[in-house]
């Protein structure tokens, strides 16, 4: 509870890091969609604050049943691309991804392009 307490007070005190945060977290996103448009894949990304999740299907994802309409034996193929190339995922297509202060320009720039390389490697027509 201290610590808790601890961060709240903290997250109050320096708003900016919520800025930060919607930074990171839009550039990852953006970042994603933009090798999905280049490679001509109509796959979903949800974002909330600095929360996402990648979504196999081309069915915008608003509920659980939504969720269920994604491809997850290719989520688990990309799972294993980006695991590879250094970037940990949460291993279920229907957990959400957290973002972190600690990310830099580089490290969001390596996700992006492991993110492209895999989805190259894993899908048929690429």
């Amino acid at each position: 509870m201290s610590a808790g307490l601890a961060l709240l007070r903290h997250l109050h005190a320096n708003p900016e890091i919520y800025r930060h945060l919607h930074y990171i977290s839009t550039k990852v996103v953006k970042g994603l969609q933009a090798a999905l448009h280049k490679l001509e894949q109509d796959f979903f990304v949800n974002q909330l604050g600095s929360m996402y999740t990648f979504f196999f299907t081309s069915k915008a994802v608003q509920n659980f049943e939504d969720a269920k309409t994604s491809d997850t034996v290719l989520f688990g193929r990309y799972f294993q691309g980006m695991l590879r190339r250094g970037i940990y995922l949460a291993p279920s297509q229907y957990e959400s991804l957290f973002l972190s202060t600690a990310l830099t320009d580089d490290h969001i720039d390596k996700i992006i392009v492991a993110h492209e390389e895999t989805l190259r490697e894993i899908l048929p027509t690429h």
